[in-house]
């Protein structure tokens, strides 16, 4: 990072890239200007820079900026995404009052040279191919529900269109086939290193198949976290508070950010945790007893989940359940070595 001297920041849009070139030395913007936003004219930009100096910045715009992620993975190149909210609040903080494009490449280009940002580490093609058929996945069994709904409703009218209900019925059919082939499509992916996570992910108590593969999928096995706080964070479990003086207690409950899916999984997960899981089982009953609503102790044992996947998967370490009992037994039989010794010495 210290001999990238050159920030390379891009605005994504639809059509156009906006770009400026920030040099870290005199600390001024040394060219700006606007590309097309499709293959050809990003090789080419990228292919006239030199990736021993240039360091790229760019916010993940979803697939507005997936080509440009894609062909700096392929050339080389050392990026950070920026997360659009930070971005947001860093200009505010600035003062900066205009909002055009170009000034958004160059609020880049400044967070890149001044931030401690974190190197994105990029996805397998693997990777990203299940995360989108599994997204599509999510996307057909909403239309199921929706569909069962409509004929739902219709059987319970006095006189149904039985026209109608030969229509949704048909769909529903389609929509089923094409559940059976984009599951068989997931399916057939096969990664080594995604399996094995997947399988350490299992190991916790209360993880099944399912959420282990949405969790590791949507986090991209989990390569671009530090720790489970920002895991918590990334998938919407983490508590929104706003307190201000003595009037303003505000508690918002969780963020809900990222995909709801992935709660739903870890709902259903902590469900069975809360029965198996020693951890979690102690964790939910002392909040319990201490007021806390079902739902806010479940959510608590949510975001312990997400904590103990992360650890096993980083650590490539085996889930323990009885951990915290060994650990008690460890310090004990310590205490009582430690005694011993103590008289051992006073008797001699």
């Amino acid at each position: 990072m210290k001999e990238l001297k050159i920030i390379l920041a891009f605005d994504v849009s639809k059509s156009e890239l906006d770009y400026v070139y920030y040099d870290k030395n005199t600390g001024l913007y040394t060219k700006e200007g606007k590309i097309n936003n499709d293959v050809k004219s990003i090789q080419q930009f990228l292919s006239k820079q030199d990736k021993t100096k240039v360091y790229i910045v760019f916010e993940p715009t979803g697939t507005y900026s997936d080509k440009l992620l894609c062909i700096c993975e392929e050339l080389g190149f050392v990026f950070s995404l920026i997360n659009p909210t930070s971005s947001h609040y860093y200009s505010q903080m600035k003062g900066i009052s205009t909002k055009t494009d170009a000034q958004a490449a160059r609020t880049l280009a400044e967070m890149g040279a001044t931030q401690n940002l974190r190197i994105y580490k990029p996805s397998s093609k693997g990777n990203r191919r299940r995360k989108s058929l599994m997204k599509h996945l999510c996307s057909l069994e909403k239309d199921q529900q929706k569909l069962l709904n409509r004929i739902h409703a219709e059987e319970q009218k006095k006189n149904p269109d039985k026209e109608l209900l030969s229509s949704n019925n048909r769909l529903l059919i389609s929509i089923r086939e094409e559940i059976d082939i984009i599951s068989k499509a997931i399916k057939s992916i096969k990664e080594k290193e995604y399996e094995s996570k997947k399988k350490k992910g299992m190991t916790v108590v209360g993880i099944g198949d399912k959420t282990a593969g949405w969790l590791l999928t949507m986090s991209d096995g989990m390569d671009n976290f530090e720790s489970g706080r920002s895991l918590k964070k990334y998938f919407g479990l983490a508590p929104c508070t706003h307190t201000s003086g003595s009037s303003v207690r505000k508690n918002q409950g969780i963020s809900k950010a990222g995909p709801g899916k992935v709660r739903g999984c870890l709902y259903m997960a902590a469900l069975s945790a809360i029965k198996h899981n020693k951890v979690c089982k102690d964790l939910y009953y002392r909040l319990r007893e201490r007021g806390k609503c079902h739902f806010k102790a479940i959510v608590a044992v949510m975001a312990k989940l997400l904590v103990q996947i992360f650890a096993v998967v980083k650590s490539d370490i085996d889930f323990d359940n009885d951990y915290l009992e060994n650990k008690a037994k460890a310090k004990k039989a310590a205490q009582e070595e430690r005694v011993d010794q103590t008289k051992v010495e006073l008797a001699a």
